[in-house]
């Protein structure tokens, strides 16, 4: 039977075993790299980014509680990465961002739409690649949730874990996503 990550920490830490450790980059390398390209939009950095996010885990994995879960620790990891990548590449804050943007939370629960979301269209094949180069286009939190749930499978309460901030929030921040990806995928 194969180990859970949370039992291959504890053993990684325990041990010190090297190859434990790679399991876990095995296990994440791939769905780590892809949710950073899609959060920064920079094939050219991601690469680098993924590895950070893999020397921090190292570095920090004594520190890991084993109540929780690991694939939520890492991937708070990474979009920590990603965002402090991002912030040093952008002089203006996403709080600014929105405020240029005029959002606003009481408008983005009074939007009824009938047509395709842009996360069911996602499933088709030949749209894939359109979604992904219209996440490169909207603000990097917003594409962070869009890309943990729908390219890492995690939930709302997971992507809460990860970014910090209330499933509340998430879930808003899923909605605004959805709209700007339409924008971009329907003309």
């Amino acid at each position: 039977m194969e180990k859970t990550d949370e039992e291959l920490v504890k053993e990684y830490n325990v041990t010190g075993d090297t190859d434990v450790f790679e399991v876990l980059v095995r296990r994440y390398g791939k769905s780590i790299y892809n949710f950073i390209y899609r959060y920064v939009g920079a094939d050219s950095y991601s690469n680098d980014l993924a590895q950070d996010t893999f020397v921090k885990m190292w570095k920090n994995i004594k520190k890991f509680d084993g109540n929780k879960r690991f694939k939520t620790w890492i991937f708070q990891i990474a979009k920590n990465t990603a965002l402090d990548w991002l912030k040093s590449k952008h002089s203006k804050t996403f709080s600014e961002i929105e405020a240029l943007m005029g959002l606003d939370e009481e408008y983005l629960f009074e939007v009824i739409d009938t047509e395709p979301l842009p996360d069911e269209l996602v499933g088709r094949k030949e749209l894939k690649k359109e979604v992904e180069q219209a996440l490169v286009n909207i603000n990097p939190e917003y594409r962070a949730v869009v890309s943990l749930h729908i390219f890492s499978d995690l939930t709302f309460q997971e992507i809460s874990d990860i970014t910090g901030v209330s499933v509340h929030t998430v879930k808003s921040r899923y909605r605004r996503a959805l709209i700007m990806l339409k924008k971009h995928l329907m003309p």
